[in-house]
């Protein structure tokens, strides 16, 4: 995949910026399950059979929805999701940080998480010198990024053309919308699935950034 005209560098959070050995997209998936439990009385029938992707897959379009639609207080919800997470189990990379640091053009974090709890991740990675804007759920408008409405606003905030940017990103769901705007994608930790919408897929993202430099650096 070329990088010669890329002039922007769109970079999911959890689960992309580091390896999650200390499982912190399982806890804010436990966190959101039980709020909808003891806040809403919402249960999830065999939510404990479900890992973190099928429970946001499943479950997330309802919830998005009732924050939209204000059943659901976002900064209650967003205060009982990502507080006390255990942030400090997360493992910096040094070089992930070069790395991306190395890219040029434009950085920025655009996750389906909260924009105060991102801060504290990119702090705890120390990559918050790095990125130019993190763009979160609230600022989509609650809505996730497997919506092609969510892109086409981050597009028109950046100011920038589809064909100019690269999404990178663990969640299979959230790339169709990037790739069918024009923008290329790379997917981390795969699933050894080829899919149409899917440019290149890594099994981390240090792996990725290692090829992309070198590959920069000999002009493709």
């Amino acid at each position: 995949m070329p990088y010669s005209n890329t002039t922007t560098w769109i970079f999911d959070l959890d689960n992309t910026l580091y390896d999650d050995t200390a499982g912190i997209f399982e806890e804010i998936t436990s966190n959101s399950l039980n709020f909808m439990k003891n806040e809403h009385g919402e249960s999830v029938y065999n939510a404990h059979l479900l890992t973190a992707d099928e429970y946001w897959q499943v479950h997330g379009g309802h919830i998005a929805n009732k924050l939209l639609t204000g059943k659901i207080c976002h900064k209650k919800y967003y205060n009982y999701i990502f507080d006390n997470l255990s942030i400090e189990k997360l493992v910096a990379c040094a070089t992930t940080k070069e790395l991306i640091n190395k890219l040029p053009g434009k950085k920025v974090i655009f996750t389906n998480a909260e924009k105060s709890y991102a801060k504290k991740v990119l702090k705890h990675l120390d990559m918050q010198d790095i990125f130019k804007e993190i763009y979160d759920f609230t600022w989509t408008g609650f809505r996730g990024k497997e919506d092609i409405k969510s892109y086409e606003k981050l597009l028109k905030e950046l100011k920038t053309d589809a064909i100019n940017c690269i999404m990178v990103e663990d969640t299979v769901r959230n790339l169709p919308p990037a790739k069918k705007l024009g923008m290329k994608t790379v997917l981390i930790k795969p699933n050894k699935i080829n899919y149409d919408f899917v440019d290149e897929q890594a099994e981390n993202v240090l792996s990725w950034l290692v090829n992309v430099n070198q590959k920069i650096n000999f002009k493709d």
